[in-house]
């Protein structure tokens, strides 16, 4: 008698939603950030959020603190800033490469080469925050709106250094790409933060009058969120411009903040600290390998402790949520990470079964299941491959033979041998059971 196979998938299938239970302990984080709060009581309040893909499987927070609790980003506010950008420059309107005149002709002599890639990598040769002669252009409170800053950078602001030859960290430079962004899309900063990635991942909390209601924007610093809705935006990055079935951003726009644009320039003014080699892409710090200079992470923390990280070697995100000084905050952020580091490289702490991805598919780990799907390339054809285990241990292999797309997917089983290893597959065409694949919207 014939066996019937039958799944029921859903196109968030792999992902949990959020109050799953993790099995994963992370007590030792906790104490740290009690002891942080304990030692600086005035702190009102902390949150940390903690995610895999489209699963946040850690949420907590401290004191006064609630998912809807509203900070200032600073800095963290480059990273969102960069994608917005990036928004911009996956529907054609900004080029990251071109002359900024050609945006804003008031950019002339040397500063008319500057470009939107420098700007948003401290290379484009503005002068730092506290550097800068005209030291009111950044302030909220100015009575200026953005055009009008920019304006000012333009006609009297000397540059630092010539664009492309150092790295220097500050926000002038992100000032004047948010103009572009204004000017490109006819539309002022928020309502072009709105388009490009607010309103597509569903966020409500995030404006750009963190330091102030304004009309002088702040794309490098003037951000403010709740910690639910910043972890929207690293869920993103991480699934490579992807949030859950939205796709806010191209993977080539991903790829591209994520290349190193400070390379072998000179370092006049790196606010870091950190003991890791880092380096500067599109709004964000890159983590590299000391050995060969391969990424790990990325991060964009904040001069008020807010620290928002994506680990490409363990594939999570996170990010801590706090109204402070970073002064008093990083060391004890330092701490955090590399507890959950260790925590997350010897636990699966997600409440779904573990995802294995592949050059040919996507599978569930039997470790964990006990069974897999599997795409497989044959000849030029990819076919669906279940798998399965013995009593014995041993992998029993089956093709699924598509006869029926009309309601879901459905066919035979054919019993394969040698899938998965570099010989050639033996396919039985005796069908030894069915299958049915429902898809749940």
């Amino acid at each position: 008698m014939k066996n019937v196979l039958v799944f029921i998938l859903s196109f968030l299938f792999i992902f949990a939603v959020k109050g799953g239970t993790t099995s994963c302990d992370f007590t030792s984080v906790e104490a740290k950030i009690d002891g942080l709060l304990q030692t600086y009581p005035e702190i009102p309040g902390a949150g940390l959020v903690i995610g895999y893909e489209d699963e946040v499987f850690y949420e907590k927070y401290w004191k006064i603190y609630t998912e809807n609790t509203i900070v200032p980003l600073a800095s963290a506010t480059k990273l969102l800033s960069g994608v917005t950008i990036m928004g911009l420059v996956d529907v054609g309107l900004i080029d990251l490469d071109a002359p900024v005149n050609g945006y804003l002709p008031e950019f002339t002599g040397d500063k008319a080469q500057m470009t939107v890639r420098q700007m948003f990598s401290h290379t484009a040769g503005m002068p730092i925050n506290r550097l800068l002669e005209n030291t009111y252009i950044l302030n909220a409170y100015n009575g200026l709106t953005l055009a009008q800053a920019v304006s000012v950078l333009a006609c009297c602001e000397p540059l630092m250094y010539e664009p492309n030859t150092a790295f220097a960290y500050g926000g002038a430079s992100m000032h004047i790409a948010g103009r572009v962004a204004e000017v490109v899309s006819n539309k002022s900063w928020p309502d072009v933060f709105s388009q490009y990635l607010t309103t597509p991942l569903g966020i409500n909390s995030m404006d750009f009058n963190g330091l102030g209601v304004t009309l002088n924007y702040r794309p490098a610093g003037g951000a403010k969120s709740s910690l639910p809705d910043y972890a929207k935006v690293l869920n993103m990055l991480l699934n490579k411009g992807r949030y859950h079935t939205t796709r806010l951003l191209s993977e080539q726009a991903v790829e591209e903040m994520l290349i190193d644009n400070v390379l072998d320039k000179q370092i006049i003014f790196p606010p870091e600290d950190s003991g890791i080699i880092s380096r500067y892409g599109i709004g964000m710090w890159l983590r590299l390998n000391y050995l060969d200079g391969s990424l790990t992470g990325i991060h964009s923390a904040g001069a008020r402790g807010f620290t928002p990280w994506i680990d490409y070697d363990l594939d999570y995100y996170a990010a801590f949520m706090v109204d402070d000084d970073n002064t008093r905050i990083k060391a004890t952020m330092a701490e955090v990470r590399e507890e959950i580091r260790q925590i997350l490289s010897n636990n699966w702490c997600g409440t779904q079964p573990k995802p294995v991805t592949k050059e040919l598919g996507l599978w569930y780990d039997p470790q964990h299941n006990g069974h897999g799907f599997e795409i497989q390339k044959i000849g030029n054809n990819h076919a669906g491959v279940f798998y399965t285990f013995t009593q014995q241990g041993e992998p029993i292999w089956y093709l699924m033979d598509v006869k029926n797309q009309q309601d879901g997917i459905s066919g035979d089983l054919l019993y394969v041998k040698n899938t998965g290893t570099s010989n050639a597959l033996q396919i039985d065409s005796h069908s030894v059971g069915n299958f049915v694949i429902n898809f749940n919207p």
